[in-house]
């Protein structure tokens, strides 16, 4: 479904049905379906439409692709290829320094900046923490400590628990014998514990 949003103007492209140079352009909201047939779903992305003036054929460039990845990006709640771009290059690494960093694979990186796959949102949410200068210090930081030959571990949790093993092992003992005396007055417990009395006496 096609709906105009802006005025037409001449294009310098040719028609690719007629390669005629007398198009329109026009920009449109297209509404397109998106996913499996049993969990599909109607996007729309806004994007450049041409019409040739002579045979009437319509058509979209690559901007339209574009368009179209990044409604399904939006969708996904992920990154479009021009801000995973972005995000690479605000780091100030070249790929191969961004893939060695993080991890990822260079042909990974090319496909999510070019728009050929989407990234996962483990990915996604890797890349998008790497807009932040000291998150992108501390990988550098950890590159360097395996280079070294050693990886520190650093425990940054909120509530760190204070104590030694034998000190928790010996906490919950405190806690099971407590567990114990609370239902040990209750009537089959009581109960119970005189029968195994009896049975042990008459074992003896």
């Amino acid at each position: 479904m096609y709906q105009d949003t802006s005025s037409t103007h001449d294009s310098k492209e040719l028609c690719i049905e007629c390669g005629s140079a007398k198009l329109i352009e026009r920009k449109r909201e297209q509404s397109f379906a998106y996913g499996a047939p049993s969990d599909q779903v109607i996007l729309t992305a806004s994007m450049p439409v041409f019409t040739c003036a002579d045979c009437g054929y319509e058509f979209f460039d690559e901007r339209g692709e574009v368009a179209r990845h990044e409604a399904v990006c939006r969708h996904l709640g992920v990154q479009t290829p021009e801000e995973v771009r972005r995000t690479r290059e605000g780091t100030g690494l070249t790929r191969l320094e961004f893939c060695q960093l993080t991890g990822f694979g260079s042909a990974s990186i090319q496909r999510w900046e070019c728009g050929a796959v989407v990234p996962n949102a483990s990915s996604d949410r890797l890349i998008f923490l790497l807009r932040y200068a000291d998150n992108v210090e501390r990988l550098r930081q950890r590159e360097i400590s395996i280079a070294q030959g050693e990886l520190p571990f650093v425990v940054a949790c909120a509530d760190q628990v204070e104590g030694t093993v034998e000190g928790i092992q010996e906490l919950h003992t405190r806690r099971g014998i407590k567990r114990f005396k609370r239902f040990a007055d209750r009537p089959r417990i009581v109960s119970q514990a005189a029968s195994w009395r009896l049975r042990w006496g008459q074992c003896t």
